[in-house]
């Protein structure tokens, strides 16, 4: 993804990386690449890498049973034309999945950059070759409604490591709170997690009962992929892109124009909700807020995950804490666990597998040393 700097010339340069063919680097990155990218994704299936000689440089969104909407940026700031692009459907690049070459990609007429290096009418379409594998997803075609303070999720294939540019190919999201929106964009950024090179033109998804819809592809950022990003809005462009979306659409999804609140804040330091039976339920994904007040406390979440999901559990903590984060079944049988040391944040996963939707609960606990309800921590669900 394109990152702001604060010249343009650096900017213009990142823009080259960010677009163009990228090899791997074995430079040893941070210990925390979660501030990154947040969790492998395995079931987004309609987000697709864009690949030239084997290896990824973009991404993209299929919506259609021949289209793909990805980023203007990625087609014009490439060099490449659509016989070098190949559309790859799978969960890592080089791994089993489906390459499908492309027959033909165009960027919006009045794509451009401005004189800082902001790429403007950034969208564009790329037609495949032939019939993807995989059921295309709803793109807002219809005017955005207003989505401020609502949890979306965002996808792609690009780098977990903005200083060495390492980590790309494996498609990987992460849940973000919209902060602003205008005409053509929308605005996130919460200091420790966002899109970065690579990601460009990946999705930000909006769910509504479980489906998503694509509603903005990702454009550009700050130079450490956290602090603020800003995506495209695809609907303030939707005349353009209509114009180029072929094949089959899936009939049974259709953009909403009401989005739902997906953001939920639990109760800080919740004085109750120290048993699995008084646990803070979490409808929808998103990210909340709470405190532990004593050594002793736990706070506890419900979650009634949907069959074949995947809940993520990611737990940004103080500095200077020691938090621990598990998640248990219905019966109270532990399922998965995080317990690292001081000021380390914890993450955690669980795939449910059953036929029918299963009742999770989630535990925060504070490990070890004092704690104050000036002590505050971020709990981000997905799935």
């Amino acid at each position: 993804m394109f990152r702001r700097l604060p010249i343009v010339i650096g900017f213009l340069l990142l823009l080259v990386v960010s677009c163009g063919s990228q090899s791997s680097s074995t430079g040893l990155g941070p210990l925390v690449p979660r501030i990154i990218n947040g969790f492998a994704d395995k079931t987004d299936t309609a987000v697709v890498a864009l690949t030239t000689d084997g290896s990824e440089f973009c991404s993209g969104t299929l919506v259609s049973s021949r289209t793909v909407i990805t980023a203007g940026h990625c087609v014009m700031e490439s060099g490449l034309s659509a016989r070098d692009v190949h559309v790859f459907f799978g969960t890592t690049v080089g791994g089993p999945g489906t390459s499908i070459s492309a027959a033909a990609w165009d960027a919006h007429p009045d794509y451009h950059l401005t004189s800082d290096g902001i790429p403007m009418f950034d969208v564009a379409y790329v037609t495949l070759s032939e019939d993807a594998p995989v059921a295309p997803i709803a793109w807002q075609s219809t005017a955005l409604p207003n989505v401020v303070g609502q949890t979306v999720r965002m996808v792609g294939y690009g780098v977990t490591n903005a200083q060495y540019q390492d980590g790309q190919g494996t498609r990987r999201r992460i849940d973000q709170v919209i902060t602003g929106q205008d005409s053509d964009f929308i605005y996130y950024g919460d200091g420790n997690s966002g899109t970065c090179q690579g990601d460009s033109g990946g999705p930000t998804l909006l769910y509504t009962d479980g489906i998503p819809t694509l509603i903005a592809v990702t454009s550009y950022g700050d130079l450490s992929c956290i602090q603020e990003g800003v995506n495209t809005r695809v609907d303030a462009f939707a005349d353009f892109l209509s114009q180029h979306i072929t094949g089959t659409t899936n009939p049974s999804i259709t953009p909403p124009t009401t989005p739902p609140t997906q953001t939920v804040t639990a109760t800080e330091n919740e004085p109750n909700n120290d048993t699995g039976s008084a646990s803070n339920v979490i409808a929808a994904p998103g990210s909340l807020s709470g405190k532990i007040g004593t050594e002793n406390d736990v706070d506890w979440f419900k979650v009634t995950l949907p069959a074949g999901e995947t809940l993520s559990a990611m737990l940004d903590v103080p500095a200077d804490r020691n938090f621990d984060l598990r998640i248990y079944n219905s019966g109270g049988s532990l399922l998965a666990t995080d317990d690292n040391d001081l000021g380390v944040d914890e993450s955690a996963t669980w795939k449910n597998a059953a036929s029918g939707q299963r009742v999770i609960y989630i535990k925060v606990s504070g490990a070890s040393g004092s704690f104050s309800d000036t002590e505050t921590y971020v709990l981000t669900v997905g799935w």
